[in-house]
């Protein structure tokens, strides 16, 4: 996951956009903000890296916070479902947006930078009492596979002829597949682990 900045920038307003990347380094990007005292970044539920609702699930909330604040740069946060707030933040209605992975089709809307902040694992979550055995896309297509709209996997998915179910927020994947109404759902192996226990799901997932 890296940072971007939007190539389109709104003249009534010197600051460009960005999105934040999971593996970014933001002190590479502060000269872009020096013109502002507070920024509004539109973000959603990743805990542990971001939520609204988890007291412990803001890591990446305080870097970014610590590293604009090295600068003289308030953040203020709003939340969203995912999908939301980077079409937010691409109509200009919102600063920034993180994390996201970086695709081809936000490479044409936004400046990415290529160095990391953190770096996390990609992997299926389903019950343990499913038998889930893959290797390529089309292996996916015997499950049912959840996903989270605005998500890179998404399109992935459609372009792979893959039905997913789409939902707004990613705990609600992690209820489908408690209540059997989905096979698998991939997502950060951090956050998964995370809303798995945060659910009390943990002994029926793997």
């Amino acid at each position: 996951m890296f940072i971007c900045v939007t190539k389109h920038q709104k003249q009534e307003k010197p600051m460009k956009k960005i999105i934040f990347f999971i593996s970014l380094y933001l002190c590479c990007t502060l000269s872009a903000f020096s013109e502002e005292t507070v920024i509004k970044l539109a973000i959603g539920e990743y805990p542990p890296f971001t939520s609204e609702k988890e007291l412990h699930g803001k890591l990446l909330e305080e870097v970014v916070s610590a590293a604009f604040g090295l600068e003289g740069i308030r953040v203020e946060y709003a939340y969203f479902p995912w999908a939301r707030s980077i079409a937010l933040t691409e109509n200009g209605e919102y600063d920034g947006t993180f994390p996201w992975l970086k695709t081809a089709d936000r490479m044409e809307i936004f400046h990415l930078h290529q160095d990391s902040l953190i770096q996390d694992e990609g992997v299926y979550f389903h019950l343990k009492t499913t038998t889930f055995d893959w290797s390529t896309l089309e292996d996916l297509k015997k499950y049912r596979v959840g996903v989270t709209l605005g998500y890179a996997n998404v399109e992935i998915y459609e372009k792979a002829g893959i039905k997913a179910e789409a939902v707004p927020r990613e705990e609600l994947n992690f209820k489908k597949i408690a209540g059997n109404r989905i096979d698998v759902y991939q997502t950060s192996k951090t956050v998964g682990y995370y809303m798995m226990h945060s659910q009390k799901v943990s002994s029926h997932i793997l």
